[in-house]
């Protein structure tokens, strides 16, 4: 009976042990991993890292025009790092353009071959700028930058449309679209997969396989 009890005690350590390290087990970043599911489509973590590359270095360059050396670890508001706001503004463009881009296919909007071009061209900017190794560790391939900035311009072509339905001020329409992402984020059934993004580091950002 005794011996029964202390295998029973070994058996039931050594489940929370199995237990306890599934738990802890860490999520491998991948370029096909899901960042952000929105009903059937998704933004891998292969394309969110372009807008994490962006907001870097539009936060580098804060930081140099500041000349803030923990430019990173400086608070935005209480509790907020500016590496967790620069993060944040990342991840609400790459879902900004992904839904101006489903309701720009949804009303039969396309880019003329004219603004593929200019695409192309804007693609090749980018490679010209960040250095190939950057962009590899990134995931971030000529074709998928390509496919990136055909995205970006065509949710910008039907954003410029969109927010005259808005409002005839500029202004005035962009506070409105603001005040309806939340709405939007619902409607097109946004979820962020945090298991993933929680893992990103916009200060030094890469995919490990």
């Amino acid at each position: 009976m005794h011996h029964n009890k202390k295998l029973c005690v070994f058996l039931l350590l050594g489940c929370l042990i199995l237990i306890l390290c599934s738990c802890s087990k860490k999520i491998a970043l991948k370029a096909d991993s899901t960042v952000v599911s929105m009903g059937e489509t998704t933004i891998t973590l292969d394309e969110m890292m372009y807008h994490v590359l962006l907001a870097k270095m539009q936060g580098e360059l804060y930081a140099s025009f500041l000349g803030e050396e923990d430019f990173w670890k400086k608070e935005y508001e209480p509790s907020v790092t500016m590496a967790d706001q620069m993060k944040q503004f990342a991840l609400d463009n790459a879902i900004k353009y992904e839904i101006l881009y489903r309701m720009a296919e949804k009303e039969g909007y396309f880019l003329t071959e004219e603004e593929l071009l200019i695409c192309r061209d804007q693609a090749k900017d980018i490679e010209k700028t960040i250095p190939t190794n950057e962009l590899q560790s990134l995931g971030l391939t000529n074709e998928l930058v390509y496919e990136i900035q055909e995205k970006i311009s065509l949710s910008t072509k039907y954003y410029k449309d969109y927010l005259l339905t808005l409002s005839e001020d500029e202004k005035e329409a962009k506070l409105r679209f603001e005040g309806n992402y939340e709405e939007l984020k619902k409607e097109y059934q946004v979820k962020v997969n945090d298991g993933v993004w929680e893992k990103v580091d916009i200060t030094n950002p890469s995919i490990s396989g």
